[in-house]
């Protein structure tokens, strides 16, 4: 037997009990005040994003430190507070081959920033 929409279904497994058909209505929005105001502190650019390769590059926070890569343009260690460049790591190009574009975000961990590559090496970089 095949079902159609939630809506075709809506009160069936209620009962006849109006309570019960009730509780599923969705609830009514509470108005309330906000208590804190959000406001950016600092921003980067560090690259143009994963373009077409649908590769998620998000960065790691350690250390005081964020850590985000770009396919083309490096690793980033990032100031926590300030928003400044502490450091970046761009691969060099070697002789015959394309520049190493690096793919997924950086994970960190014991003082080590690991990234990976679209051709599947592995680097790692001393915080």
């Amino acid at each position: 037997m095949a079902l159609t929409g939630c809506s075709t279904m809506k009160g069936w497994f209620a009962g006849k009990d109006a309570a019960a058909k009730k509780a599923q209505e969705p609830a009514e929005l509470v108005k309330f005040e906000p208590t804190v105001k959000v406001s950016k502190v600092w921003s980067v650019n560090l690259g143009k994003g994963e373009r077409r390769i649908g590769v998620r590059q998000g960065p790691a926070v350690a250390n005081g430190h964020v850590f985000a890569a770009a396919i083309t343009g490096g690793v980033h260690a990032i100031d926590l507070q300030t928003g400044k460049k502490v450091w970046t790591w761009e691969p060099k190009k070697e002789k015959k081959k394309a520049k190493l574009r690096l793919s997924g975000g950086p994970g960190v961990g014991e003082n080590l920033v690991v990234i990976g590559t679209l051709d599947g090496q592995v680097i790692a970089l001393d915080i």
